[in-house]
């Protein structure tokens, strides 16, 4: 499966006219475990998937396979901009980009 974030902006108070843009896409899922919607882990199937996925995010390590997202009020916090939605979807090119 893999895990994409859109409807980014750069500041959590930026005010957006249209959707945003659009955000990473995590490849190599295994699974999303969500506490309350306040803390929600991402689960990949490999070490380097996490590890690629933490460069691209800059999300904390729960253990070596799971990232914790990083939440500021409703949105998606990653190194790059914050996020209003995710999809997890099927990954029809597991092994592309």
């Amino acid at each position: 499966m893999k895990l994409i974030l859109i409807h980014g902006r750069k500041t959590p108070d930026e005010e957006l006219e249209d959707w945003g843009f659009g955000g990473p896409v995590l490849k190599d899922i295994k699974y999303v475990h969500g506490t309350y919607l306040t803390h929600i882990m991402v689960g990949f199937n490999s070490d380097q998937a996490a590890r690629k996925a933490q460069k691209i995010t800059g999300w904390e390590f729960f253990d070596q396979t799971v990232l914790e997202i990083q939440l500021h009020d409703d949105l998606i916090k990653t190194s790059d901009g914050f996020f209003g939605d995710f999809e997890l979807v099927e990954d029809d090119d597991p092994v592309g980009t």
